[in-house]
């Protein structure tokens, strides 16, 4: 499980570093007035796949477990479950 951990954080730093760069080349798409740099620009916008983004997994950061996440807590939901009756997450408490 470790790796798969490691592996999500590593994708996810590479991913936002991306993202600055097809923020940068936006900006320069959209506020340059010379038509070569806006063909550059495009063309450099055109190699940024949607897809990329789209592999960034929510996973559990104890388990790894990468179904029934909590956001709010990186934690899967038998964590939130065994910690919250542990009552080691304040304000959490049963439901009935």
């Amino acid at each position: 499980m470790l790796k798969i951990i490691k592996k999500q954080r590593a994708y996810r730093r590479l991913i936002k570093n991306l993202e600055l760069k097809k923020i940068v080349l936006q900006s320069l798409f959209f506020l340059s007035k010379d038509l070569t740099t806006k063909k550059y620009a495009k063309l450099l916008l055109f190699k940024f796949s949607k897809r990329q983004s789209s592999k960034i997994r929510n996973i559990c950061v104890l388990t790894g477990r990468t179904r029934g996440i909590y956001q709010d807590f990186g934690l899967s939901r038998m964590k939130i479950r065994e910690y919250s009756g542990a009552g080691q997450f304040s304000g959490v408490s049963k439901a009935s």
